[in-house]
C-alpha cells in the first residue's frame, strides 16, 4: 500500500529536514549528509521515497524540490514553526485563557519563537520580571497593558522617566479606579510626564498584564478558571517584538486616552 502524502512529510525527521534544507535551495548530497549529521547510506532510501512522490528531483548529486514539493514546504514550515512554540511550553498555553490573542494574531503564534517560562519564586512573585527590568532600562520605549500592576511599578516608572523612556500604558477601569483612590499622587505624577500616555480600556481584560520594550515582550496570562498561577512568558526574538506591538495596537486602537483624573 503506498504511503499517505501526510506521513511523508510528516512522520520522519529526515526527510522533513531534507525538505526543508532544500527549501534553501538545490544541494549536494554530502550537503545534506553534513547538514543531517548522518551518513549517505542512511540518507537515500528517505530521499528516494520524496522522490517516488514527486516532492523532490535530482541531477546527479544534486538535489532540490519540485513544484510539488516547493508547495507542499510553504505550507508546511507554519505549522511546524507553530507546533514547536507550543511545544515549548505545553502546559502553559493548555492551562491559560489565550482569548486576549484576536485570531489574526493567534494565526501567527509562530512569530513568538523561542520563549521562556519564568517561573518566579514566592519572594519575586509580586515584583517586575527582573530580566524585563534590566531590558526596559535600555530602551527607548517601553508599552504595558495591565489589569494591575507589580509592586514596584513606582520604582520601575521612576528609573525609566528619568532616562527619558518613553512609556504607553493601557490600563482597566478597574485598574484606573485603584490608582486614583489608592495611588492618587502617583497617578498624576505619571500623567504628568512628558513622555508618558496612559489609555484607559473600556472592556474586560482576561490577563494580568503584557509588556513589551525594544528587546522582549513578556505575557502574564490568566487560566481558563481566571486565576494566576504566577507563570510569565518571555519572548525576545524580533519576529516576537513586531507581534507584540501589533497585539498592543489592537487593545490602543479599542481604547480612549487618558487625560487627567
Amino acid at each position: 500500500m503506498k504511503t499517505s502524502l501526510i506521513d511523508v512529510l510528516f512522520m520522519s525527521e529526515k526527510r522533513k529536514s531534507v525538505l526543508l534544507l532544500l527549501h534553501e535551495g538545490p544541494k549536494r548530497i554530502e550537503a545534506l549528509v553534513g547538514s543531517l549529521k548522518t551518513t549517505r547510506q542512511a540518507l537515500l532510501p528517505q530521499i528516494r521515497i520524496l522522490e517516488d512522490n514527486y516532492l523532490v528531483s535530482h541531477n546527479r548529486d544534486t538535489y532540490e524540490l519540485t513544484a510539488i514539493g516547493k508547495l507542499a514546504v510553504e505550507k508546511m514550515e507554519p505549522l511546524l514553526d507553530t507546533v514547536r512554540v507550543l511545544e515549548r511550553c505545553p502546559d502553559y498555553w493548555g492551562r491559560h485563557d489565550l482569548s486576549l490573542i484576536p485570531l489574526h494574531l493567534m494565526k501567527r503564534l509562530r512569530e513568538l519563537g523561542d520563549c521562556t517560562l519564568v517561573i518566579p519564586s514566592l519572594q519575586e512573585m509580586h515584583d517586575f520580571n527582573k530580566e524585563v527590568h534590566e531590558k526596559s532600562k535600555g530602551s527607548r520605549s517601553f508599552f504595558e497593558v495591565a489589569s494591575t500592576f507589580k509592586a514596584d511599578f513606582h520604582f520601575l516608572f521612576s528609573e525609566l522617566a528619568q532616562k527619558g523612556t518613553s512609556m504607553t500604558f493601557i490600563i482597566s477601569k478597574e485598574l484606573q479606579d485603584h490608582l486614583q483612590r489608592e495611588r492618587h499622587e502617583e497617578f498624576k505624577e505619571y500623567l504628568e510626564n512628558e513622555k508618558t500616555v496612559f489609555y484607559l480600556y473600556p472592556e474586560n481584560m482576561p490577563f494580568l498584564s503584557f509588556v513589551g520594550n525594544d528587546f522582549c515582550l513578556l505575557l502574564e496570562l490568566l487560566t481558563h478558571d481566571g486565576s494566576f498561577d504566577n507563570t510569565q512568558l518571555v519572548c525576545c526574538n524580533p519576529d516576537a517584538l513586531v507581534w507584540g506591538r501589533e497585539l498592543f495596537d489592537f487593545y490602543m486602537q479599542r481604547s480612549t486616552q487618558i487625560t487627567g483624573i
